[in-house]
């Protein structure tokens, strides 16, 4: 259902876009608003009415006095404040869902000023949440923390003062990700190819070494740029798995990007709000390329991300589908039997004697044996023992013989599994 409801609104998008695209006005601030308001257009229709949220523009503050720019588009809920003789509004940053910049054109200049604006949004919150009744910010961090669970395979405890900055440093980051509003910049007009796409936000980035500011959190979730877009592997729905100590955060897409945009505002309703969203059979998944991977570095005194550009060649980012077959874990027989293990039971001691066995039964390297599954991005090691990360954790044993293991939470292995056996009855 959310791709057939993507394609609809990316092509009314297309078409509204190429009217005003044509549209004979020379006066900059109108033609903005002009975007500006297919931008609400387009957030009002995706929106459930009985969620009682609202579309504005205006400007955030953190109630203590401190206020950001001008907002172009904003999706809020509770009440803000009219700002007088305007149709604008001022609104607590708490309160601020997601955040758009638009812009008619989007190439680097534009993508900088974008950038550093949107930028304005997460300072505020911060600076709402440093002075505010610790009560008030009381909230549900799970999805945080399962995102914590997913990237690094470590339950999320920093109570060791020897604990590796780098984790501490990604669980902040992704807590903030989760609660803070998201940032998405709209450009109608854009860089011809993703590659293109790609290299100027390097090109960027690569401008502000050793700068404040450009930390991980400062990314946007989400940069739209005409038929390509950047998106942040935040748990918050993408995801990847730390490499070599990186975490792989930043990706790009040549998927419609409408498609991107209902993925991340859906989520944030659902962790903000609950309730639920026609998310269809999703047993297709989007192929994004890996742009930029980030980890902790000391440097003198400086503490910060140090980055790495993932490098895709401009034909393999141009051949590939912009989205591929879901498909679980496939793994092999001793996987699969902690997996299951870990569904009935919940954590398994890898210390205790079972275990010790089962890995010489197996002739089996402990320590690769324990990699291997946290890889899968299901599976956590803490200490002594191993858990899972996932809410509902299913395993299937397929008719061709292959151990299948994935979260059910939404029904998606299930569906798979169903599709699977169906093709081969």
């Amino acid at each position: 259902m959310i791709k057939t409801i993507s394609d609809m609104l990316q092509t009314l998008i297309n078409e509204e876009a190429k009217k005003l695209n044509q549209y004979d006005l020379k006066h900059g601030p109108t033609i903005g608003k002009m975007y500006e308001g297919l931008t609400s257009s387009t957030l009002e229709r995706i929106i459930p009415p009985s969620l009682n949220l609202q579309v504005v523009s205006g400007i955030i503050h953190d109630g203590n006095q401190n206020s950001s720019g001008e907002i172009d588009c904003m999706l809020v809920k509770g009440e803000g404040e009219k700002i007088p003789y305007t149709e604008s509004f001022k609104w607590h940053v708490k309160d601020v869902l997601v955040i758009f910049e638009v812009k008619k054109n989007l190439y680097s200049d534009n993508l900088k000023d974008s950038f550093e604006h949107l930028r304005d949004a997460v300072e505020k919150y911060s600076s709402y949440v440093d002075n505010a009744d610790k009560s008030e910010t009381l909230m549900n961090i799970e999805p945080a923390k399962r995102a914590f669970k997913e990237v690094c395979g470590k339950v999320p405890d920093f109570s060791d003062d020897n604990s590796d900055c780098t984790y501490e440093m990604i669980y902040h980051t992704l807590v903030m990700e989760q609660v803070a509003p998201i940032r998405i910049v709209l450009g109608f007009n854009s860089y011809k190819s993703e590659h293109k796409l790609r290299e100027s936000l390097i090109n960027y980035i690569s401008e502000k070494k050793m700068e404040k500011g450009f930390g991980i959190g400062s990314f946007p979730q989400l940069m739209i740029c005409g038929d390509y877009s950047l998106v942040k592997l935040n748990g918050q729905p993408y995801s990847s798995i730390m490499q070599d100590d990186y975490w792989d955060f930043y990706a790009s897409s040549n998927e419609k990007p409408i498609l991107l945009m209902l993925e991340l505002i859906w989520t944030k309703i659902v962790n903000e709000m609950g309730g639920n969203f026609p998310w269809g059979d999703d047993l297709q998944e989007e192929n994004l390329a890996r742009l930029l991977g980030g980890k902790i570095r000391s440097v003198g005194s400086q503490l910060g991300w140090e980055y790495r550009y993932i490098n895709v060649d401009k034909e393999t980012l141009e051949n590939r589908d912009p989205n591929k077959l879901w498909e679980p874990a496939f793994v092999d027989e001793p996987q699969f039997i902690i997996f299951n293990k870990l569904c009935s039971e919940g954590y398994i001691n890898i210390e205790t004697p079972t275990f010790l066995d089962f890995i010489a039964e197996f002739n089996l390297d402990k320590d690769e044996f324990i990699d291997t599954l946290i890889k899968t991005g299901m599976v956590t090691y803490n200490s002594s023992k191993i858990e899972l990360s996932t809410y509902e954790c299913r395993c299937a044993i397929m008719p061709d013989g292959r151990f299948a293991v994935a979260e059910d939470n939404s029904g998606r292995f299930t569906r798979w599994v169903q599709s699977q056996v169906g093709a081969n009855a």
